[in-house]
């Protein structure tokens, strides 16, 4: 009878530690792992976010739009979302009040800004091979490149990081990509491997209340769902922080407290530093980064139509008090054009394409800017 009992309790025991280690791993916080030897290009795109890291030819983009004019409706066509032609009553009623969007097709850059990129991609960054794209939210200055990069990339085993608002774009990247081999992620995660290290998705490190807020009706204000994507590489932290504004997840407490963990060395500037952007505040948690670039064009008689529209994303004030607020040690850039009067700017790191080392921490001017596409 002893016997039988000391049997049973080793066997309860060794279930217990079994047990124990599987929710040991299961709750265990994975580590967050540096890259090492990355180049970073921010694209000169208009108003409008293309931005790739690369390694080794291989790559991973953090948003791919362009702050060009879409192309015309009749080549979206393939994008319209299949239960807008539904009949049934039932079926309508979500369409109107759960996960479909307002803005029922998900837009395509135009041939010749879609070509530029891929050419670039190809034969400037010399990048063979497509690892992941991250779509911060659904704007198409942010995404709009994406769909011809992945047909040009379709054998790759490419996996698409989606925005809070990702309806049917698994459908639209298959029907422009028939013979695409990749897959869609809608999970929102934390942490995402690339590259040999970590990729940080900061907005979802919020509260349950605040998210569950955003995803809910994402299609609402789709600035306020932005991926705040951060990696660091050789000891240099990169915080890109798409679309984010002054309010939503900047007013979490959580968030805010994952943002200022880490010192910055490279800063993209929020909402191509229009004034409602959350540039200012985040700068305030972060303190000084070396560097700061803006994604954005102020002066819209050379760009015309490539500002996307806006004449009044001013990085201007926004620069301006940044310099007050850090002094001269920092370095700013803008992608496009500023106006002549303000000087804080030297002329040489405005209306251009940028490249970042990880090994150097330094910044290379580059000449390639999306209106190269209409030469």
């Amino acid at each position: 009878m002893k016997k039988v009992k000391a049997i049973t309790l080793s066997l309860i025991l060794i279930l217990c530690l079994v047990i124990g280690s599987i929710l040991f791993y299961i709750f265990l916080p994975s580590k967050t792992k540096e890259l090492t030897n990355v180049n970073y290009y921010v694209m000169s795109v208009g108003n409008a976010n293309f931005t790739i890291v690369e390694k080794d030819f291989h790559a991973v983009l953090i948003d791919a739009g362009s702050g060009v004019d879409s192309t015309s409706k009749n080549e979206l066509e393939f994008a319209e979302i299949e239960h807008s032609h539904s009949n049934s009553e039932s079926e309508q009623f979500f369409i109107n009040n759960y996960q479909v969007s307002p803005k029922k097709n998900w837009t395509k850059a135009k041939k010749t800004s879609s070509k530029w990129a891929i050419d670039f991609m190809r034969n400037k960054a010399g990048i063979q091979y497509l690892d992941g794209i991250f779509i911060s939210h659904k704007h198409s200055d942010h995404y709009d490149l994406v769909f011809e990069i992945l047909k040009s990339y379709e054998q790759d085993k490419t996996k698409v990081i989606a925005p809070l608002e990702y309806d049917n774009l698994k459908k639209t990247i298959i029907r422009n990509a028939p013979n695409w081999n990749g897959k869609v992620d809608t999970k929102f995660s934390k942490k995402y491997n690339f590259l040999g290290g970590t990729f940080e998705n900061l907005s979802a490190y919020s509260s349950n209340k605040t998210l569950k807020t955003l995803k809910e009706k994402p299609w609402e204000d789709p600035n306020d769902t932005s991926q705040v994507l951060r990696f660091t590489a050789d000891g240099n932290t990169v915080l890109v922080l798409g679309d984010l504004q002054n309010q939503g997840i900047l007013r979490d407490d959580k968030f805010m407290k994952k943002v200022e963990e880490k010192e910055t060395a490279l800063l993209i500037a929020a909402h191509h530093s229009s004034d409602n952007s959350a540039t200012l505040k985040v700068a305030e948690l972060i303190g000084q980064s070396k560097y700061t670039i803006f994604s954005t064009t102020m002066v819209t008689s050379k760009w015309d139509k490539f500002s996307g529209g806006h004449k009044s994303m001013n990085p201007k004030p926004i620069t301006e008090k940044l310099v007050k607020q850090f002094g001269n040690d920092a370095e700013f850039f803008v992608t496009g054009d500023l106006d002549s009067e303000f000087s804080k700017i030297p002329e040489k790191q405005t209306n251009s394409s940028f490249k970042w080392s990880s090994r150097t921490n330094k910044i290379e001017i580059l000449n390639n800017t999306i209106l190269d596409s209409i030469k």
